[in-house]
């Protein structure tokens, strides 16, 4: 699938003139991970697509175009909400909405940039509800994570992983006592689930 995603966008890019090619910003992002049928280790399928894990979240975003200045891999919390003033920047626009400041989005002008810069965020969160629309809601499942810690709840029960040097979470470290580290860490990610109104 990825490869032949890579062909046909290859295709597209190459039926455009060149000229308006070198204008051209393209952005490339995955939407919500890989389907537990067709996960492999250390991915576990019930932590896949369709869910707030590594495995359900953790996704591509490539951003190629005449703006970004330096190519390479950046290391940083994003989300796709942040594409919302990102491209408002590549453009050179203004927003025009009023309830901007309310809106949960940075620009991610700085690290295409500078692939080495510092992450522009300090968390990142996830939702995941059925039945889609407005609720009333049979499950809830939220996240939000730092650079190294995730803490999930399913329907208000807690989960917290570390993540440090890992690709997907390992044990819940809920499930023993937590460490001093653990401890400081859970409190700060409550309080920030608790922030935007998770369970």
């Amino acid at each position: 699938m990825v490869e032949s995603m890579d062909t046909e966008i290859g295709r597209l890019l190459a039926t455009m003139d060149p000229a308006v090619l070198d204008e051209t910003t393209v952005v490339f992002v995955g939407d919500n991970g890989t389907p537990g049928g067709a996960t492999q280790s250390p991915f576990a399928s019930d932590k896949a697509k369709g869910t707030v894990y590594e495995g359900g979240v953790h996704v591509p975003l490539i951003i190629n175009g005449p703006l970004v200045w330096r190519a390479g891999q950046v290391e940083g919390l994003v989300q796709t909400t942040d594409l919302y003033t990102t491209l408002l920047d590549l453009a050179g626009a203004e927003p025009t909405t009023a309830h901007l400041a309310e809106l949960d989005a940075v620009s991610l002008m700085p690290y295409l940039n500078d692939p080495t810069a510092d992450s522009i965020r300090s968390v990142a969160y996830s939702a995941r509800f059925s039945p889609n629309g407005m609720g009333p809601y049979n499950s809830i499942q939220t996240t939000v994570r730092d650079d190294r810690w995730r803490l999930v709840s399913n329907g208000g029960v807690h989960e917290l992983y570390d993540l440090d040097g890992e690709i997907a979470e390992g044990s819940d470290l809920l499930l023993d006592v937590l460490d001093t580290n653990a401890q400081t860490a859970y409190d700060r990610l409550v309080v920030e689930l608790e922030a935007v109104g998770g369970p």
